[in-house]
Order: structure tokens, then C-alpha cells, then sequence
């Protein structure tokens, strides 16, 4: 998971950075708001952490998800108790806060919730997605009950999609996910394996999905209906 900090508090960074890290976390630090909402421009991720003592910094980064990642991802804010009384003004339903002086025994667990509330993980051994058969015992898909012949990282990188489904993802953020952090990253551009799953899988609108690549940032599987004229 690819999380991103923002705090005017050189020390405060340095818990969340290394307690995350130590966690298995991919953790990004930023300690102008500016820089943040120029990476937002380019990069994706799956929870913010927000100090609250930004003031005003604080919505303008909220503003900026909004309209670059087309919607909200979960917020951790963090907050002194004074700021805690009006801290409902950024809350919604996908968010949380931790009254300072912040913890990494506190941090993890509440980060950790979130991630589970906003990605729940599902337990099935086979998942559909249209024509599309994913058998994760096996890892292997199936196009219309026809065996697709996919190396592991194909296999890997089309569920992170599907599970993904209309969801925009930089080219870093994929490269995190599943190639990891300790793996080699793929000799290929990004883009080359994108254009091979696209063929391999016939990810076409006539099939139910399509690739769209977003100039600049990364790409995003997107349901296609296929009653929609403009589908064709």
C-alpha cells in the first residue's frame, strides 16, 4: 500500500515515515503542501495523512485529490486536542483522527483500519469479473472459460486492475504494487506491459472493460457498458 504524509513537523514525519516503513509500507513524506499537490499532479496512493496544523494547506491538498485522483481517498488527519473540536469540518465516513503527541503503537493499528475499510479484502479462492475468471489457488484466468496462457507478473498485475476497477492508478503506484518493493522492477516500461495485457486479455469494450491510459499519470481499467452507443 502507497501512503502519503503531510506535516510542517520535521519530527512528526520522521515517526510516521519509519513506523510505516517498518510496517511493510510504502510511505511518501512531504512537508510543503505545495510539493505535495505538484506529486498529486503524476502520482496516486491509498491513504493520506494530514496534519491538521496545516490550516488552510490542509483543504487545498483535500481540493487537489478531488479533482486529480476523481475523488476522496481515506484520510488520516492528525490533530492537537484544541484542533480535535473542529476537525468534523475535513471528516467523512472514510476518514479518522489521532490527538497528538502521535504514537507509532497507535499509529499502525488506526492506519491499518482504514486500509481494510477502504480495500476490504475478499476471501474467495475464484473471482468474476464478466468473461473474465481470475482462480487465485491456481493463479491463473480464464477469457470465456478459455485458459489464458499469463506469466505470474501478467496474472498479478491484471487482478491489481480488476480489483481496481475504475480506479485511477499512476505508473509508480503499479509498479509497487506488483513488482513490491524488494522485487526487481520490470525490465519493461510500464507502458509495454500494458499494451501486451490489453492484447493478451482483449481488454475491448465489446468485452466489458477497457485500458484507458490518463497522459502523465498512469492508467485505469474501466467497466464499459456495452448498451452505451459511445461504447462501440
Amino acid at each position: 500500500m502507497r501512503i502519503v504524509a503531510l506535516s510542517n513537523a520535521s519530527s512528526q514525519l520522521s515517526v510516521i515515515v519509519k513506523a510505516l516503513r517498518g510496517f511493510g509500507y510504502k510511505t511518501h513524506a512531504f512537508s510543503s503542501s505545495q510539493a505535495l499537490i505538484n506529486n498529486l499532479l503524476f502520482e496516486t496512493y491509498d491513504l493520506l495523512i494530514l496534519d491538521n496544523s496545516c490550516g488552510h494547506q490542509v483543504q487545498s491538498v483535500l481540493d487537489r485529490i478531488g479533482t486529480n485522483m476523481e475523488g476522496r481517498v481515506p484520510v488520516l488527519f492528525i490533530t492537537d486536542r484544541a484542533g480535535a473540536r473542529g476537525i468534523g469540518t475535513y471528516l467523512t465516513a472514510a476518514d479518522d483522527f489521532i490527538v497528538k503527541p502521535l504514537g507509532a503503537e497507535e499509529l499502525e493499528p488506526r492506519v491499518r483500519a482504514l486500509i481494510q475499510r477502504a480495500f476490504p479484502k475478499d476471501n474467495h479462492s475464484e473471482l468474476f469479473f464478466g468473461p473474465y475468471h481470475f482462480s487465485l489457488k491456481s493463479c491463473s484466468l480464464r477469457f470465456k472459460g478459455v485458459l489464458i496462457d499469463t506469466r505470474l507478473k501478467e496474472y498479478e498485475l491484471a487482478l491489481f486492475l480488476f480489483r481496481n476497477l475504475g480506479r485511477l492508478l499512476s505508473r509508480e503506484h503499479l509498479r509497487d504494487s506488483v513488482w513490491g518493493q524488494k522485487e526487481a522492477k520490470p525490465s519493461r516500461s510500464v507502458d509495454t506491459h500494458m499494451s501486451r495485457l490489453r492484447t493478451k486479455l482483449k481488454l475491448f469494450p465489446e468485452n466489458g472493460y477497457s485500458i484507458i491510459s490518463v497522459y502523465g499519470v498512469g492508467y485505469r481499467l474501466q467497466p464499459v457498458n456495452r448498451s452505451d452507443p459511445g461504447a462501440a
